[in-house]
């Protein structure tokens, strides 16, 4: 449940968002995608290691 998800990272106002885009079948791969990230966030380039 990706609105659970945000609401656990302390993010209601995403969290209310994405239970609105679950409400939709064609919200549903963005919310889980905006809540994957969430919990695993991209690392930047620079922080590869040298």
């Amino acid at each position: 449940m990706p609105w659970l998800v945000l609401l656990i990272k302390d993010n209601p106002g995403g969290a209310v968002v994405a239970l609105i885009m679950q409400a939709t079948l064609i919200g549903w791969p963005f919310a889980s995608i905006w809540a994957w990230r969430a919990v695993n966030p991209l690392t930047p380039a620079s922080h590869s290691k040298q």
